[in-house]
């Protein structure tokens, strides 16, 4: 036998090295994919609403693209973009390949949903106005895709839910105040609010979620408080200024909402509802 050449050896040890290096490459992509399955449907949202509220539900690994991910906190921020918060884009959502898309019909994005239908792409609807509506689209969620609320959540929605005290402050919620955008009293924030013995001076009957408010119906309509959804510090200075406009020398009581904890149809506000400056319903019911 003619004795093997020392280059060959080397060339074939490297080529053998090579396949096991590869291999296990291969083996392990496999293995992620196994995991990634079996953790549950790669799932898309269409609203930053709809992703923290998956985040709660203990989702959050397996979300795959949002709208909006820009707003969130990290790591979800870094997600893939579906485009804008109105007009989701359908191309960028089937380059993610999610399994299961869950769709804010808050936001009414029609042409969205219709090419889901049109596409055969499985999707759950959202629609959060309340608290009552806040428990049972989170349960509908729990059932579809396997997540859970954590019990701290789940007592202080239902407590809030089932409050029923007796009106004891008005108040008038507001997006911003130039111009005076309002919430309605079919919106969550107001509900909450409700709850805690608050009575929303803007009228079920306008049947609006976000009414704007003339500047002649507010001199009309005085509030103990104004709660106002803010983002910087001058939007308090603003807030500031214009309710002294509006009702001068008044007792009406301005209290600050940041945004990012109170502009959400989710969880969001039960977990900060000691910025609301009201009295607990229950001391350690909620967060």
């Amino acid at each position: 036998m003619v004795p093997a050449n020392p280059q060959y050896i080397a060339s074939k040890t490297a080529t053998l090295r090579n396949c096991v290096l590869v291999g296990l490459v291969v083996f392990g992509c496999l293995a992620a994919g196994a995991l990634s399955h079996a953790a549950g449907p790669r799932l898309a949202t269409t609203s930053p609403d709809s992703t923290q509220l998956l985040v709660d539900l203990g989702l959050g690994p397996q979300i795959a693209a949002t709208v909006q991910p820009e707003v969130l906190g990290e790591p979800y921020r870094s997600l893939p973009s579906l485009g804008s918060l109105y007009l989701p884009n359908i191309e960028k959502l089937l380059a993610t390949e999610a399994d299961e898309v869950v769709v804010d019909e808050s936001l009414h994005q029609v042409a969205f949903q219709q090419a889901l239908k049109h596409l055969g792409i499985s999707h759950i609807g959202v629609h959060i106005t309340s608290l009552e509506s806040l428990i049972r689209e989170t349960t509908k969620l729990e059932n579809a895709l396997g997540g859970q609320l954590p019990p701290n959540l789940r007592r202080c929605a239902n407590t809030l839910n089932a409050s029923t005290p007796s009106p004891y402050f008005s108040f008038l919620l507001l997006a911003w105040t130039n111009p005076a955008m309002g919430f309605g009293q079919e919106t969550l924030l107001s509900d909450i609010l409700h709850a805690f013995g608050g009575e929303n001076l803007v009228p079920r009957k306008w049947n609006q979620s976000y009414p704007q408010l003339s500047v002649e119906w507010l001199l009309q309509h005085r509030p103990n408080y104004v709660f106002v959804v803010t983002y910087t510090d001058s939007d308090v200075t603003r807030a500031k200024n214009d309710i002294e406009k509006w009702w001068p020398n008044s007792d009406t009581k301005l209290i600050a909402l940041p945004a990012k904890h109170f502009s959400h149809a989710n969880f969001s506000p039960l977990k900060s509802l000691r910025q609301l400056g009201l009295a607990q319903i229950h001391p350690g019911t909620c967060p």
